[in-house]
């Protein structure tokens, strides 16, 4: 199952890849725009579906691990390994700098700061943070970025 899931994994990224672009192009959607929302959205369904899995069988501490080990993962080593192995340097570009990754920081100072001072994620704080996602997917969508 191992080799057969090291085999399709990459075709399957591909025809991700292949698809997301295609269906921005179809509806003018920037790659950068498809790259945020339709592509993240589909590769984080994974770890939400094994979070959610972890919530529901009371095990608290796996699902936050899962979240903080795939968000460092994501940010520091996909990137490192994509940088390291492409033939040239991934170029950032200019709206990421001035306004996703600013906005990610942002985010992350409070949801982590919240989290510290309570010592829980509750329903309020949940809420918060999936409204931050539809604005921030909304600002995205609209250009307001």
């Amino acid at each position: 199952m191992i080799v057969v899931g090291a085999v399709m994994l990459p075709l399957g990224a591909g025809l991700l890849l292949d698809g997301g672009v295609g269906l921005g192009e179809m509806i003018g959607i920037s790659d950068e725009v498809i790259g945020l929302t339709l592509i993240a959205l589909s590769t984080s369904l994974p770890e939400l579906a094994t979070t959610m899995v972890a919530v529901y069988k009371r095990q608290s501490s796996l699902a936050v691990g899962n979240l903080i080990g795939s968000n460092i993962l994501n940010v520091l080593g996909i990137m490192g390994i994509a940088s390291t192995v492409s033939p040239r340097e991934l170029a950032v570009p200019a709206q990421f700098m001035t306004f996703d990754l600013p906005l990610m920081l942002t985010a992350a100072t409070i949801v982590t700061g919240l989290a510290f001072r309570r010592g829980t994620v509750g329903k309020w704080l949940a809420g918060l943070m999936f409204g931050m996602y539809v604005v921030y997917t909304y600002l995205l969508y609209t250009g307001g970025s």
